[in-house]
């Protein structure tokens, strides 16, 4: 069963408002929005795989444009009901793949990580403009053992590069399973009442500064991914290692698309971690990635430590090749005089041996 059942919407939603919600879900087949009778319209949303529609549950209770969405699966009727899932551990069969080459496609990721079990989905994700590699995708298997066994069966190497393949955190909700019997629950993420409402501040995607900086690649990579379903980004920024800042700071070109990802996000959780959501303003966003790129104040203090260090021996270089340019130049000068020297000794043998012929 591939469709659900989203009611409580409001009457200024349309399909691509409803697109852009539940497209990171899984690939949307159809969208049949019906306006009802009262305020209230509701809608189905066909997705080409069943596990897509039972992530879909999540978003159950989350706010969209001042209404909190019902979601449910649709009974074969077309009607609603919630109907349990069929395989509880859909959402943790999902595979984190970086360090692609730019060559490679989701073709040859299908084709690699078969032999783990039957591959739901394989994509490598692109930029929107371009089409070219971000250099990372995602890999669905039919189970959470399967996703385990393939990542402990590392190295994963395609194209001659050693890949990174890791259990995909960002989708599951609290509890790590898609819910049984959706309930309208009160909002989780924040609005800011001032600016534009453009960006979008995610705590708790990190427990500390992060150590390594395939940590924070990653982090910027399932970020991307997901927000990216909802609209275009003009900025991510994310806490590099030795930095002082934990939030996730993203924005979008448009509000609508803040919101939405608002939404969604506010019901998972990452690496155990429930998400704490924000929606700001763009000026908020581009503040808080700056901080979040900037070092502690303890690496400024060696950052500057550093500068002088470089700076002292610059001038120690630049002084050791004045004197060695004073040197060449005295040689060469020293030089000059022997050269003028020895034409004067010529020029005076020349005129001896000239006077001592005009003599004989």
């Amino acid at each position: 069963m591939s469709t659900i059942h989203v009611a409580n919407l409001s009457p200024a939603i349309h399909g691509d408002m409803l697109r852009s919600i539940f497209a990171h879900f899984g690939p949307i087949a159809d969208i049949r929005l019906i306006s009802g009778q009262g305020p209230a319209s509701y809608a189905f949303v066909e997705f080409s795989t069943s596990d897509a529609a039972v992530k879909a549950l999540a978003m159950s209770g989350s706010e969209f444009d001042g209404r909190a969405l019902r979601v449910e699966l649709a009974n074969q009727k077309g009607g609603g009901g919630a109907v349990p899932p069929a395989n509880p551990q859909a959402l943790s069969a999902e595979l984190f793949v970086g360090g692609l080459a730019p060559s490679i496609t989701g073709d040859m990721l299908r084709m690699h990580f078969s032999r783990w079990g039957a591959v739901q989905e394989a994509n490598v994700m692109t930029h929107r403009q371009t089409g070219v590699s971000k250099g990372f995708g995602f890999v669905r298997l039919q189970s959470h053992d399967q996703a385990l066994a393939c990542v402990g069966g590392a190295p994963h190497i395609i194209e001659g590069r050693t890949l990174n393949v890791e259990l995909s955190n960002l989708g599951k909700n609290a509890a790590g399973m898609p819910p049984q019997a959706p309930a309208p629950r009160k909002r989780k993420h924040s609005v800011d009442n001032e600016g534009d409402g453009r960006g979008l501040c995610v705590q708790q995607l990190f427990d500390a500064a992060p150590a390594l900086e395939a940590y924070a690649q990653k982090v910027e990579a399932d970020t991307h991914a997901t927000c990216g379903a909802f609209g275009s980004i003009r900025s991510i920024g994310v806490p590099r290692p030795k930095v002082s800042g934990l939030a996730v700071w993203v924005e979008f070109d448009e509000s609508r698309a803040a919101r939405a990802a608002a939404a969604s996000l506010a019901s998972r959780t990452y690496d155990g971690r429930t998400l704490g959501v924000r929606v700001v303003d763009s000026g908020a966003a581009r503040r808080g990635a700056a901080e979040a790129a900037a070092p502690s104040d303890g690496d400024t203090e060696r950052l500057r430590e550093k500068a002088r260090f470089e700076a002292d021996q610059s001038r120690l270089l630049q002084r050791r090749v004045e004197d060695l340019e004073s040197e060449l130049e005295s040689v060469r000068a020293s030089a000059k005089k022997d050269r003028d020297f020895q034409k004067q000794r010529i020029a005076a043998l020349v005129a001896r041996v000239a006077s001592l012929e005009g003599g004989v």
